[in-house]
């Protein structure tokens, strides 16, 4: 059914014994349009962990069998996404400690879709860390 249109189709076959004797049958087909396939989606992060305050690339693999075109989306339980498509960013920025969900979802726009999570912890050393730093370069002298 390829390149058929959608409907109903009448296919007759006739046939004769040459001595005038015929006879015939007629079968309807419908031919009916693929059902939609929902669309696939992994994602996967840059990072597992990361330091409040940093980035981290999150991207999606999508595919849809029936090759609609995809239309994505991101939410995430904390912090903010940045960009959009296949491959965004989540910031961090303000966090507290703790593991956090970024989610993707792909659109058909034909009534299917698909959705992804993955995980990151966020570990709270911003502040820490620039003390840290500011005590590795201080120098004490006697005098």
């Amino acid at each position: 059914s390829s390149g058929t249109a959608d409907g109903t189709y009448t296919v007759t076959s006739r046939v004769s014994d040459y001595r005038g004797g015929t006879t015939s049958c007629s079968v309807s087909i419908t031919v009916a349009p693929r059902p939609n396939r929902a669309p696939t989606m992994s994602c996967s992060a840059d990072r597992s962990s990361v330091l409040t305050g940093e980035r981290v690339r999150i991207s999606a693999t999508a595919n849809d069998a029936d090759g609609d075109n995809l239309t994505y989306a991101w939410r995430a339980s904390g912090g903010q996404i940045v960009g959009s498509g296949s491959s965004v960013q989540l910031d961090t920025s303000g966090l507290g400690a703790g593991r956090y969900t970024a989610t993707g979802r792909v659109d058909d726009g034909r009534g299917r879709a698909a959705h992804c999570p993955t995980s990151v912890s966020v570990t709270a050393g911003g502040c820490r860390s620039l003390a840290d730093d500011a005590l590795a370069s201080l120098s004490v002298t006697s005098g």
